[in-house]
């Protein structure tokens, strides 16, 4: 069986509110896991986060065969992606831009190899089971 995204729309599994406090996202996630855990036909879970499901689910597709289902958990709305891990992924990356420089003399000790951007935001969390 080919790894299969379960719809983002229709999803028993994925939190139905906007979630404030991380830990409820964690308690849904763990209630999923358990409900799979009693099955026995999955003895495997993957955690991932991503901004886009489609694109990650071929990814894994081809890289993680023995899954057998992507169920988005939960959905970060946009208006909290400003104060999200990937801004500040963006924001410690424009600090840091210009590499590390000794105090004194000025030479370049450490360039800085990331790209201006940084990462895109993700804002979806899911999980692979098999």
């Amino acid at each position: 069986m080919a790894l299969t995204l379960i719809d983002p729309v229709n999803n028993r599994f994925k939190l139905d509110r906007s979630a404030v406090d991380r830990r409820l996202v964690i308690g849904h996630l763990r209630s999923v896991l358990h409900s799979f855990a009693n099955k026995p036909e999955y003895s495997r879970f993957y955690i991932g986060i991503t901004g886009d499901l489609e694109e990650r689910l071929a990814q894994h597709q081809r890289t993680r065969p023995e899954f057998k289902l992507m169920i988005p958990i939960y959905e970060e709305p946009g208006h909290y992606l400003n104060d999200s891990f990937d801004r500040l992924e963006r924001e410690v990356i424009a600090a840091f831009r210009g590499g590390i420089r000794h105090p004194d003399s000025g030479q370049m000790l450490l360039h800085c190899d990331n790209g201006a951007a940084g990462a895109a935001p993700k804002c979806y969390l899911y999980i692979l089971v098999g």
